[in-house]
C-alpha cells in the first residue's frame, strides 16, 4: 500500500503498555513543530472503542500537560480540557470538515478513555462494519490535516490575546532590509560592477524537511542525482540538466500563499544562482507542495513553465 502519511507528520502508536493492553488501541500522527508525545500539545489520532466496532479520527489535546499546567485532577481537569476543546471547535467553524462532530465516543469507563473524549476537539468516526473506500479515508485525513494546522493556529491567536504566550520575535529588524530594497538604490556609474546579496534567514519546519526527505527518496529510487544546496531546498540532476525544486508545506490548506511563494523563490534562484552566474540553464523548475493546489494553481504554474507535483 502506498505511503499516505502527510509529508512532515511523526506517527506513533499503541496498544498497550508495561504487559498491559488498552482497551482502546490508538495510533498518533503529529506535528513535530507542536508536539512529539500525546502528552503535550494538539495532534490526531485514530482511536478504536473499546467494542472494537467502530473507529474515530480524532483532532484531540495532551491532558498531561493540561494536568501540569493547572494543577487539577478529576472532574476539575475534564472540565478544563472540555473548555479548551470548546473554544478551539468554536474556532475553528469555518474550516471545520462537514463530517467532523464535537463528540467522541469510544465507551469505556477508564480514566484515561474518559480524558480522550473530554479532549476530543473533533472527530470523524467509521463503523468497522460498512468502512470508506480508502479514497475517501486519504481524503479525510488530509481534511483533518488541515483542520489540525488551523486548530494550531487558533490556539496560538487565544494564547496570545490572554497573555500566556508572546508574538514570535522578527527575524530581522526593519531597518536590516534596506540592502535588500530598491530604496536607495543610486549607482555611482554605468559601468559593471558587483553587489553582494545577503542570504536572507528563514525559518525550516520538520515538516518542510520530512517534505524534501521524501521526495529526494523518491528521485533517488528513479536513479535521479540530488543535491541540497543553499538556500534552494533541492536540485535534481537528470541526463537533460539539472531541474530546481522549491518545497512548500502548504499551511491551513493555503494554496495560493504556498504557489505565490514558490513561483517568486524558483525564479529568484534560477536569476540568481544560473542566470547571472553564466551557468547553463535549468532544464525545468519544479514546485512541489505537501497537498493538491487545484487544478487552477496547477494550469497557472504550468502556464509560467513550472511543473508541480
Amino acid at each position: 500500500m502506498e505511503d499516505v502519511r502527510p509529508p512532515g507528520l511523526r506517527v506513533r502508536g499503541s496498544g498497550g503498555q508495561f504487559n498491559r493492553s488498552t482497551e482502546t488501541p490508538w495510533v498518533a500522527l503529529m506535528n513535530p513543530d507542536e508536539t512529539r508525545t500525546p502528552q503535550q500539545g494538539l495532534y490526531l489520532v485514530y482511536l478504536f472503542a473499546s467494542d472494537m466496532q467502530s473507529v474515530s479520527l480524532s483532532l484531540n489535546q495532551g491532558v498531561t500537560a493540561v494536568q501540569k499546567r493547572t494543577k487539577s485532577t478529576g472532574a476539575a481537569l475534564t472540565d478544563a480540557v472540555r473548555d479548551i476543546a470548546d473554544s478551539l471547535w468554536s474556532a475553528i467553524e469555518t474550516q471545520r470538515p462537514a463530517s467532523a462532530e464535537r463528540a467522541l465516543g469510544i465507551g469505556d469507563s477508564g480514566w484515561r478513555q474518559q480524558a480522550y473524549e473530554a479532549a476530543n476537539i473533533a472527530a470523524i468516526r467509521y463503523e468497522g462494519a460498512s468502512l470508506p473506500s480508502e479514497e475517501v479515508l486519504v481524503g479525510d485525513l488530509l481534511g483533518m490535516v488541515g483542520l489540525y494546522d488551523a486548530a494550531i493556529a487558533a490556539r496560538n491567536a487565544i494564547q496570545i490575546a490572554s497573555g500566556e504566550k508572546s508574538t514570535p520575535p522578527q527575524s530581522r529588524k526593519p531597518a536590516d532590509v534596506g540592502a535588500l530594497t530598491l530604496g536607495g538604490f543610486k549607482p555611482k556609474s554605468p559601468s559593471d560592477y558587483w553587489a553582494q546579496i545577503p542570504q536572507r534567514l528563514e525559518r525550516r519546519t520538520r515538516q518542510h524537511e520530512d517534505l524534501v526527505a521524501k521526495y529526494s527518496a523518491f528521485l533517488k529510487d528513479a536513479s535521479i542525482e540530488c543535491h541540497t544546496p543553499h538556500p534552494v531546498d533541492l536540485v535534481a540532476v537528470t541526463s537533460g540538466g539539472v531541474w530546481i525544486v522549491e518545497a512548500k508545506v502548504l499551511k491551513q490548506g493555503n494554496a495560493t500563499q504556498a504557489v505565490r511563494e514558490a513561483i517568486g523563490q524558483l525564479f529568484h534562484y534560477r536569476y540568481l544562482h544560473w542566470t547571472l552566474s553564466g551557468e547553463p540553464a535549468p532544464a525545468g523548475i519544479v514546485a512541489l507542495f505537501s497537498e493538491p493546489i487545484g487544478d487552477l494553481y496547477v494550469d497557472l504554474l504550468h502556464e509560467l513553465g513550472i511543473e508541480a507535483v
